[in-house]
Order: C-alpha cells, then sequence, then structure tokens
C-alpha cells in the first residue's frame, strides 16, 4: 500500500488505488479464509457477494474506456477529475497547444505555474509563447530561465530568437552554450551554420 502515500502531491487520484488495492485484496483474501473455515455456510452468500462485485468492476470498467480512447479526452477528463492539480493543467495545455489554441494553452499553464511554481512549468509557459509568436514575452522569461541553471533547450531557443531579431552577437552567445552542451543536435548545428553566415555577410 505504500507507493500510495508516498507521493509528492497528497491528492485523490483514481489510479492511485490500483497498486494499493492489490494489499487491500491481499489483505480481505486472509479474512475471508479464515471466516469460511469457522463458519463453511457463509460461503454461498460470498459466492453472490462476489460475482455482484465482479459484474459491477465489469461494468464499471468498460464505462471508464471512454475516457482513454485518445490522448486529449484523456487529459480533459484528468483536468475535470482534479482542476486543482498542476500536471491536469499541463497535461491539457500541451494538447490544447498541439491543436494550435494558444491561449488556451497558455491560461493553462499560468494555472499550473500557479499552483506549483516549478521550473518546467516556466519553460513550459516559453514554448507556448513562441508558439503563439509572442518572441518578446518569451525572451524575457527565457533569460530569467537562463540564470538559474543551463538548460540546453533554453539557450537553443534564445539563440534562435535573437537571431529572428537581428541581434547576432546576443544569438551567437546562446548558440556557443547550446553546442557545448549538445554538440551533436541536428537544429542547432544547422540553425549555428545559418549564423556564421550571417555574421560573415554582415562583417
Amino acid at each position: 500500500m505504500l507507493p500510495t502515500f508516498a507521493q509528492e502531491e497528497y491528492l485523490f487520484l483514481t489510479h492511485r488505488i490500483i497498486v494499493s488495492l492489490v494489499g487491500i485484496l491481499i489483505l480481505l483474501t486472509s479474512i475471508l479464509e479464515k471466516l469460511i473455515n469457522r463458519y463453511h455456510r457463509i460461503k454461498i452468500y460470498f459466492n453472490v457477494i462476489f460475482f455482484f462485485i465482479f459484474f459491477l468492476f465489469a461494468f464499471c470498467s468498460f464505462m471508464q474506456t471512454e475516457k482513454y480512447k485518445d490522448s486529449f479526452t484523456f487529459w480533459i477528463n484528468v483536468y475535470q477529475d482534479s482542476p486543482k492539480y498542476h500536471t491536469a493543467c499541463s497535461g491539457l495545455a500541451n494538447e490544447y497547444l498541439s491543436l494550435k489554441y494558444y491561449d488556451k494553452a497558455i491560461e493553462l499553464l499560468f494555472e499550473a505555474k500557479k499552483l506549483k511554481n516549478t521550473y518546467d512549468n516556466d519553460f513550459d509557459i516559453c514554448t507556448a509563447l513562441i508558439a503563439k509568436g509572442d518572441t518578446d514575452n518569451a525572451k524575457e522569461r527565457l533569460l530569467r530561465l537562463s540564470e538559474l541553471k543551463d538548460n540546453f533547450f533554453v539557450f537553443r531557443y534564445l539563440s534562435e530568437i535573437f537571431y529572428v531579431q537581428g541581434d547576432f552577437e546576443n544569438s551567437k552567445i546562446y548558440a556557443d552554450k547550446a553546442v557545448k552542451m549538445n554538440s551533436n543536435d541536428k537544429v542547432i548545428l544547422k540553425h549555428y551554420e545559418k549564423l556564421t553566415k550571417a555574421l560573415n555577410n554582415k562583417k
């Protein structure tokens, strides 16, 4: 049962009872076995109860399958079940991003940040702002993140934003940092090649 309680966030999520359910069933089985050995007649009643529970569980499981038909439906249901859970907000936000509903995605990401102020939530807001085309706001936030810790994607995005804005010097600073962290990434290498040409043409 312990994994259910060894969670960072103490809130009820349906799937968390599945692991502990195994422990509960083992305990119930042991109790029932002792009762049946002592009172043989109650075995009939337990059989009736078992079949009722089995069919009820099967029916409930069948009704729940609709929630898992696709990713968007799943996250909508997660959010409806736990609207005050930051992962539910960010998960649904990513679905809206894939559908290009940028304002709705950004709204949910800010909600996630409000519920739990983490580096990842801030970074997700930046990627959503970039997708929307709000590069000035994204740049400001990415610069703050770059001061907190070295992150390849933060450096890469900053370099690309500065490049688009025509600030090749700052673009090269962050491109150098990104290449230093991951010299095998094809995207940053292609960008670095474009940046080098742009700097040479400027000179």
